[in-house]
């Protein structure tokens, strides 16, 4: 599969489903950044965790929902929170939550320390769309932002047994800001 990737870029639709045995369907576009993901995941195990009781996942920028498809699977039984603000790849991360029954609430808006709007600066590469400025975005545009506070309400929960962040550089405001939220999260 992996070396019939130029062909598939020009011969296949504009999601192809894969099967990652014993983890479960993975939608992924013919680039090169959704193959680096399946890659890291599947093959490197970069999330590779051991928890006790995980009931509530969020994962902020959840991508295509890579991540998500492979920690339904660590944590079955966990709820999970994605919150992705790109267009393209949105559409991508529901297919990933569909296709592997994954109980889910996506959230199509940016992180923050508060609720409100942001810009998102457009880059080429599907993995690198971000809040903070890039040097040569090829476009901007303003998305909703919602704070962990609005998240954990939305969701009804008063605690996060895992979070994952990948937030392309806005991590830092995140973290710094409007923080209280992080005392609730266990790992």
């Amino acid at each position: 599969y992996l070396g019939r990737r130029p062909f598939l870029q020009r011969m296949a639709p504009s999601t192809l489903v894969i099967d990652v045995p014993g983890w479960g369907k993975v939608p992924v576009r013919p680039n090169s950044q959704d193959h680096q993901l399946l890659n890291q995941m599947f093959v490197d195990n970069v999330y590779r965790l051991k928890g006790a009781k995980v009931r509530r996942i969020v994962d902020l920028g959840a991508n295509i929902g890579v991540a998500t498809v492979y920690m339904h699977r660590l944590f079955p039984e966990a709820e999970i929170a994605c919150v992705e603000p790109s267009l393209q790849n949105i559409p991508v991360l529901k297919e990933a939550i569909a296709l592997n029954g994954i109980k889910a609430r996506v959230f199509e808006a940016a992180i923050g320390p508060s609720d409100g709007t942001i810009d998102l600066f457009l880059s080429s590469a599907p993995d690198c769309t971000s809040v903070v400025h890039q040097v040569d975005p090829v476009g901007v545009v303003k998305v909703p932002q919602i704070s962990m506070s609005t998240v954990m309400q939305q969701m009804g929960w008063d605690e996060i047994d895992l979070l994952k962040i990948d937030i392309e550089g806005a991590e830092r405001t995140l973290l710094t800001q409007n923080h209280d939220w992080l005392d609730k999260v266990g790992m």
